[in-house]
């Protein structure tokens, strides 16, 4: 079983939208925090800020106890000066206009989360959220619940045991815990889960700030001591991540998965993510990870081994980069393309993938399954696919067009002289994973030795290296960890791979032209409105723009 898990996700909904589409796993866990401001202007948010830190230095003074818009209220029913009654006003308007935006907020991921037909989503909220049990996420929400997937019972504990400034108390997740008593300690004793989802850590594992120390929970930390759950994940504390293994039990925090400013007015870049194998109710092996754009990147593997932990770093410049995740201002990614053409390709299939299908995910399965086995045969491959598993509109009976790359000498001479040969090999590999359920079909092979030569030699000749970037520009790729490195390369060759994206102008307006391709997006069309999904207007503009390319 794969877990995806998200935490921190302060309101970048287009960026899990992307994670969504383009990960796979049995089940999906988006922690707190959810959103990351309960209005729509910073303006708004700065006074509501304002007028709430004024009535909580008041209400800390003569009223500690309760909520500060009970307090306001409290104090509204008393003669005030003119000036303070028209400020307490405003505040539990603003107050009341923050639920309302925060509820909008949840419906609008509720939308993104209904469209993933592939595998459960489940929600937790952190010390920025409501309680979601009245909202769009009501569903989908685990706090102080246990959801159950494949013998595995997953229990939540959200918010945190802090003051969350610019957030209205009322309707926020509450977190009891104190020196003399504390529920979450009491609701995971109870409920003796395999896994637990907490936003604050529990006490010594990722909890460190480096301004305060230690903040997690003690009693969250006690009923782990006790019970040695499985896995737990946690968030809240965005400098403080990794892995660990201890007494049995995998700590995870993957960072923050939305970009934030720091106290400091500092940034933090987003895109972090775990992905958790568990087999038989054990850790099998947990990566970091990266999204940026519709690229995913392993960063980091933590594999148990002799008692211990293993780590591997895969990807060095991810790694230092989240290591120094702090910047001055907000980072910028490398486009996937600058092409028109493919940006538009890209917006049309984006569109379809919200609704992928069941058998797309059973084929990316088994090439997943391909790859690994293949990868501990020290002859690794990765494939891109074309055709409809790109789309997310296989059927049962459609095969499976791929790319396949692999890692050998470099050719001496034509790059693409033994493309036949190689196809029947790799045809012959996959037939023995049994292929022949899925019929798979090779359409190209590529020596990755082949585009690394071309690219350092800044060879625009190169048959080969602009296949390559056609297929990355287009395609949906299965065990990327191989592709990434010359992905990289590439990147750091700015013109040589801009001249070479706009000579694929005319590959892909060939491919327009093919009535086979027409037909195969009538398909994709018909499978959506067999689904019941109409297809929005500005996609049927974008599709017919798509095709007059080739005219």
């Amino acid at each position: 079983m794969e877990i995806i898990y998200v935490t921190d996700v302060h309101g970048a909904r287009a960026q899990l939208e992307k994670l969504l589409e383009v990960t796979f796993a049995d089940l999906y866990i988006v922690s707190g925090d959810l959103i990351y401001s309960p209005f729509y202007s910073p303006n708004t948010g700065m006074r509501f800020l304002e007028l709430q830190d004024a009535f909580h230095l008041m209400r800390q003074k003569e009223a500690p106890g309760i909520l500060v818009e009970d307090y306001v209220r409290m104090l509204i029913r008393n003669a005030l000066p003119d000036d303070l009654k028209a400020r307490a006003e405003e505040y539990l308007k603003l107050s009341e206009r923050a639920r309302y935006v925060m509820n909008e907020k949840y419906e609008q991921m509720e939308h993104v989360f209904s469209m993933v037909k592939k595998a459960p989503i489940i929600v937790l909220p952190g010390n920025y959220d409501m309680d979601l049990s009245g909202t769009a996420l009501g569903h989908r929400q685990i706090h102080k619940k246990v959801f159950e997937l494949e013998g595995l019972r997953i229990a939540g504990y959200g918010g945190a045991n802090t003051r969350t400034a610019g957030i209205p108390e009322e309707g926020m997740v509450r977190f009891i815990e104190s020196n003399e008593y504390s529920e979450p300690y009491d609701f995971f004793t109870r409920e003796r889960p395999d896994i637990i989802v907490c936003h604050q850590p529990p006490y010594g594992h990722f909890d460190r700030i480096s301004s305060f120390g230690s903040i997690g929970s003690t009693g969250m930390e006690r009923a782990i001591e006790e019970q040695q759950p499985s896995l737990v994940l946690s968030g809240h504390v965005h400098e403080d991540y990794g892995c660990e293994y201890t007494n049995k039990t995998f700590f995870v925090n993957p960072s923050n998965f939305g970009a934030v400013e720091t106290i400091e007015g500092k940034f933090m870049d987003g895109g972090y993510y775990a992905k958790v194998t568990i087999e038989d109710k054990a850790v099998q092996k947990v990566i970091l990870k990266r999204v940026e754009e519709y690229r995913p990147y392993d960063i980091v593997d933590y594999i148990p081994s002799n008692g211990g932990l293993k780590t591997i770093v895969l990807d060095e410049a991810r790694y230092n980069g989240l290591r120094t995740n702090i910047h001055d201002q907000p980072s910028k990614h490398v486009p996937v393309s600058h092409v028109e053409e493919i940006k538009l390709f890209n917006a049309v299939k984006h569109f379809f993938r919200h609704y992928e299908s069941k058998e797309t995910n059973e084929r990316i399965k088994f090439l997943k399954r391909v790859a690994l086995i293949m990868e501990d045969r020290a002859r690794p491959i990765a494939f891109d696919l074309v055709g409809s598993t790109l789309f997310g509109m296989a059927e049962k009976g459609s095969d499976i067009d791929i790319v396949v790359y692999y890692v050998d000498r470099p050719s001496d001479g034509d790059a693409d002289v033994n493309i036949e040969d190689r196809i029947a090999e790799f045809s012959r590999i996959l037939r023995e994973f049994g292929s022949e359920q899925y019929q798979v079909e090779i359409v190209d092979t590529i020596n990755l030795k082949d585009v690394e030569k071309a690219i350092l030699e800044q060879n625009f000749q190169s048959t080969v290296t602009g296949r390559f970037i056609f297929y990355r520009a287009i395609c949906r790729p299965v065990h990327h960890r191989l592709i990434r490195s010359y992905e990289a390369l590439l990147d750091s060759k700015e013109h040589y791979r801009k001249e070479m994206e706009a000579s694929m102008r005319e590959v892909l307006n060939t491919l327009v032209r093919t009535s086979r391709h027409f037909e195969s997006f009538r398909k994709y069309e018909a499978r959506l409105i067999d689904m019941d999904v109409p297809i929005p207007q500005p996609i049927r503009r974008r599709l017919k723009q798509y095709f007059q390319m080739g005219e």
